[in-house]
């Protein structure tokens, strides 16, 4: 006695092979379109984290100045009372571990990148 004889059972259990092309070429259509966009939005991201980091300098300097009356002679005078590490670059352009230009007579700290 069949119980569920309407069902129809396949032993054939898996996918084709043009099924698994169509999946592979969706994929990579996909990833085509995504990974310039990837690329862009982290290069934007780099250069905003340099100026806010142009931002912190610069308010870690006015403050060294207020206190002291004087400029510091190097970025590295601002650590560890105003601010924790001097920040390095991450603008895409940079090279690993560049600091930013800084003018010890003026106070004025830049990104030599923009």
């Amino acid at each position: 006695m069949k119980i569920c004889s309407f069902i129809k059972i396949n032993k054939n259990r898996g996918f084709t092979l043009v099924e698994l092309v169509i999946v592979m070429a969706i994929l990579a259509v996909l990833a085509a379109l995504a990974i310039p966009k990837y690329t862009s939005v982290l290069s934007e991201a780099k250069a905003k984290s340099d100026q806010t980091n142009v931002k912190l300098l610069q308010d870690a300097i006015d403050l060294y100045y207020a206190e002291n009356g004087e400029y510091p002679a190097t970025l590295n005078d601002l650590e560890p009372d105003y601010i924790k590490e001097v920040p390095t670059q991450q603008h895409p352009t940079a090279n690993q571990g560049d600091s930013f230009s800084y003018n010890s007579a003026t106070g004025e700290v830049s990104d030599p990148n923009t």
